[in-house]
């Protein structure tokens, strides 16, 4: 949020600011949207400390008098913001749900394939004993795709998960530390 950017006391911003709406479709946007959270609440975290800055000294003592109302309306702002990253969090858990059930369902797929190619083989008399070896290999080849395939999307929302988590901890310590120099 720019410096000019005004928060209203519900602590919502102008009618410009992006929505954060939109469904995750890619690691790429899911990054993007991560940093845009994050960025918009440095941002609010910035404009919270330059409130404190501007605030008027009270002489021969470290503490700082600031317009109430404008406190008030920055503080709103951060609350505001602090459900949106909760949401995006979710987003990422429902993202994490929707690729093990992509992948389970490719698994599926894939043994599907493998079963009616195996079934096919097995009815060919002249090519039975092979028919039997290459279903074994497809159906081996299948599992072991579909567990690949399972184990990639669940290592892949846990690292997306972490990830969230340690940027969440760090915006909020750092709204904790802007609060206790606030008071």
């Amino acid at each position: 949020m720019d410096r000019g950017d005004r928060i209203d006391r519900s602590g919502r911003m102008d009618p410009g600011q992006p929505s954060d709406v939109e469904p995750i479709t890619s690691p790429r946007r899911r990054r993007e949207q991560s940093e845009q959270v994050h960025a918009n609440l440095l941002a609010l975290l910035d404009d919270l400390e330059a409130i404190i800055e501007r605030g008027g000294r009270i002489p021969f003592s470290a503490r700082v008098m600031v317009d109430r109302d404008v406190y008030l309306d920055a503080m709103d702002a951060l609350r505001m913001a602090l459900p949106e990253a909760v949401t995006h969090a979710e987003r990422i858990v429902r993202e994490r749900d929707r690729i093990v059930a992509q992948a389970e369902a490719e698994a599926e797929r894939v043994m599907s394939l493998a079963r009616e190619q195996a079934a096919f083989l097995v009815s060919e008399r002249q090519l039975l004993r092979t028919a039997e070896l290459q279903s074994e290999a497809i159906l081996n080849t299948a599992r072991e795709e579909a567990k690949e395939i399972v184990s990639s999307a669940q290592k892949y929302a846990s690292d997306l998960m972490a990830q969230l988590e340690s940027d969440t901890m760090r915006v909020l310590n750092e709204v904790r530390r802007a609060a206790t120099q606030a008071r």
